[in-house]
């Protein structure tokens, strides 16, 4: 297995743990413990898991794919009660699933290209990592 075979096999793993870890987290709350936030300053578990898809959606799938960013930040943290279980479960499920996708897909030569991420110029592998 080459470096980017296994870089992209690792980045797989990654993120399909991180998905079943976040879905055993949510299935324990209740729909009002979702939306809970301690006090103003912080973000509930349905901000988190917004913004988190936010973050792959702008990062691993948007940057690498060369398609349009139109995540819009500050919504992921003003969102209140907007979506159930259900639908956070699906949304991260889809974004992951697509990030791994997106990943997959990359060829040797593109790991290296730079895209312009928020104010940052990263490369694929950056975006990725």
């Amino acid at each position: 297995m080459n470096q980017i075979s296994e870089f992209k096999a690792s980045a797989t793993l990654r993120l399909k743990d991180n998905l079943r870890f976040i879905t055993i987290c949510l299935e324990k709350l209740s729909e009002n413990e979702v939306w809970q936030a301690e006090n103003e300053t912080c973000n509930s578990v349905g901000n988190q898991i917004l913004h988190v898809c936010g973050n792959m959606q702008q990062y691993a799938i948007n940057a690498i794919l060369k398609q349009k960013d139109s995540r819009d930040r500050d919504s992921e943290f003003s969102s209140k009660n907007t979506l159930n279980k259900a639908q956070l479960q699906l949304k991260m499920s889809k974004t992951t699933t697509d990030a791994i996708t997106a990943i997959n897909n990359l060829s040797e030569t593109e790991w290296l290209k730079e895209h312009n991420v928020q104010s940052f110029k990263m490369t694929s592998l950056a975006c990725v990592f």
